[in-house]
């Protein structure tokens, strides 16, 4: 927990600070007006709810799978007797690697505890007569 402490001292002359006549100059002493503001700073554990809807799942599997590719082979043209290149159809397998992903809704509840900063501000006004009076208190530094 922090705390800070700040003193004002304003001096006013005494007398009704609201609408009216005020008092004459010789009627009472001044008074001192203290301004006290205290901030405090606390760290406070607020609880907070967690929701989960869904899970994602994913695998991948390799597989053996079969495929046709075509291969150039060279050929001769029966009737003219030029080579010529042509492509044939080869069956054959090939590894393929296949990832499935899976969206498994669920529904979770959950709660989380966290510690936040929580501040507090307090405005004091404090009047102390300047003559006999009490003494005000000690500004913190």
């Amino acid at each position: 927990m922090k705390r800070i402490l700040l003193t004002v001292l304003v001096l006013l002359p005494a007398g009704p600070l609201s609408a009216g006549e005020p008092c004459p100059p010789d009627c009472a002493p001044p008074s001192r007006w203290y301004f006290r503001i205290e901030r405090v700073e606390r760290r406070c554990p607020v609880a907070s709810e967690t929701h989960k809807w869904h899970e994602v799942r994913s695998r991948t599997t390799e597989q053996e799978v079969p495929c046709t590719r075509l291969v150039p082979v060279c050929v001769t043209d029966p009737c003219t007797g030029c080579p010529r290149t042509e492509m044939q159809p080869v069956a054959g397998t090939e590894k393929v690697k296949t990832t499935c992903t899976e969206v498994i809704p669920v529904d979770e509840c959950g709660k989380k505890t966290e510690e936040r900063p929580r501040v507090c501000t307090t405005i004091y006004l404090d009047c102390w007569p300047c003559a006999g009076g009490p003494k005000p208190p000690a500004t913190a530094k």
